[in-house]
């Protein structure tokens, strides 16, 4: 039996790709509650430097998170393409402020590779894995790293 035989639903994921900084990255869709053009974005005073701000949606208020930030990327004005992928953290919505919106994807659990072991400090807190699309390689995001409070990396501080 071939190895594409042998793969099942039951080892399916599906992810949702976008870029940050020209790196294709993805998140679990079932991480994913939904995904929205950036509105107007109010910063907060003394926020973490990757607090992008705070949106209202639909009336609720939610914190943005700058990925291109988070993951020690050059700063860079929110362009006409960016979105805003909304996730839930205990009873909370958090935007992660994304250059692009990519594609949805269905890979199998066993063509993840972990991390590269010489990826360190942000970079390898806040990646669960690679994934080779075509000619791609995909950084699949570790959320619940990306949402850590209190971090003490250079990339948390003003």
């Amino acid at each position: 039996m071939g190895r594409e035989q042998t793969k099942t639903a039951l080892n399916e994921m599906e992810l949702v790709v976008f870029t940050v900084a020209d790196v294709p990255c993805a998140l679990r869709i079932e991480e994913v509650r939904e995904i929205k053009r950036i509105g107007r974005i109010t910063p907060v005073h003394n926020a973490p430097r990757y607090v992008r701000g705070v949106v209202n949606l639909r009336g609720h208020i939610v914190t943005v998170i700058d990925l291109r930030t988070k993951m020690d990327y050059p700063h860079r004005p929110v362009g006409t393409h960016a979105r805003m992928v909304v996730v839930w953290r205990d009873e909370e919505q958090i935007g992660l402020l994304v250059d692009t919106i990519e594609d949805a994807l269905v890979v199998y659990e066993e063509d993840i590779a972990g991390p590269p072991p010489n990826v360190n400090g942000a970079e390898g807190r806040l990646f669960r894995g690679v994934y080779k699309a075509a000619e791609t390689l995909v950084a699949i995001l570790n959320l619940e790293a990306i949402l850590e409070k209190g971090q003490s990396d250079a990339s948390a501080q003003h």
